[in-house]
């Protein structure tokens, strides 16, 4: 039994190494600034660049829906035309007719997103025929466990 134990033990030692080390890797990759996350992130809310104006080029009206693809794309939520009008420093009539150009885009281009409007926000949506290739995308499997991390459970769970 007491063999059993140290081998036990021994496993625990060694995927507990093995979770540090994941770990410190993990956090290093996220501290590592690259250039790919610099131009597609938005700072942190608690980082002091949000209380600080941020520089950027005058967007040319007719970048305008390029710009809002890319801020669609990032948002995740949908985002008020208000927003949209703000963020593009532009009026209404023309950030409608920029919006009205990239859903004529997306359409052209057989896209397999388009454009919605939802309680005057606006929102990326993927086409319904992709959705059972998505769902089976998100779907969470159950992870594997090694030999050794199942004794060790099941060890722990014993005690």
């Amino acid at each position: 039994m007491s063999e059993v134990n140290s081998e036990v033990n021994s496993e625990a030692n060694k995927i507990e190494n093995e979770s540090k080390e994941l770990a410190s890797k993990i956090e290093v990759v996220a501290e590592a600034p690259t250039e790919s996350a610099s131009l597609a992130t938005a700072p942190s809310e608690e980082a002091e660049a949000d209380t600080q104006p941020i520089e950027r080029p005058e967007v040319p009206v007719e970048e305008l829906p390029k710009l809002f693809e890319a801020l669609l794309f990032v948002a995740g939520n949908p985002l008020p035309f208000d927003k949209l009008c703000e963020i593009a420093k532009t009026t209404e009539d023309i950030a409608k007719e920029a919006l009205a150009k990239l859903q004529a885009s997306l359409e052209e281009r057989k896209s397999a997103f388009s454009l919605v409007e939802i309680n005057g926000s606006y929102q990326f949506r993927t086409k319904q025929f992709f959705a059972p290739f998505i769902q089976e995308l998100k779907r969470t499997r159950p992870k594997r466990l090694s030999p050794a991390a199942l004794e060790t459970l099941a060890v722990v769970a014993y005690r």
